[in-house]
């Protein structure tokens, strides 16, 4: 599956999230992490069967924008926020996750 990429800015063009979207269903957010190599790991063609997949990219990370403008990890999550207004969502943490519990979920969920 190929996602489509937009750049999203915030705060007056100051920070510009690098987002790639694709799929259907409910609204899912994958923060990249450390470890992803690819803009678009194989996991998220699955998830992107059930839903819709937003993959943003952190400030300063592959094409995202403004590092410097953002304060702290708090300032961060604020932004992260920033972004789902602007993409016309509601970012509602419901629970943390390791890598490993999300991959036993998809290895056991229904897909």
């Amino acid at each position: 599956m190929t996602p489509r990429e937009q750049v999203v800015p915030i705060r007056g063009g100051a920070v510009r999230f690098r987002v790639l979207t694709a799929g259907s269903g409910p609204d899912l957010v994958w923060f990249h992490s450390f470890h992803d190599r690819s803009a678009w790991p194989p996991v998220l063609d699955r998830l992107a069967q059930r839903f819709t997949v937003h993959a943003p990219f952190h400030p300063g990370v592959q094409g995202s924008d403004g590092v410097e403008a953002v304060d702290d990890v708090v300032d961060l999550a604020l932004a992260y926020d920033e972004l789902m207004g602007a993409l016309g969502r509601t970012l509602n943490v419901q629970e943390y996750a390791s890598r490993a519990t999300v991959g036993r979920r998809l290895a056991s969920g229904p897909f």
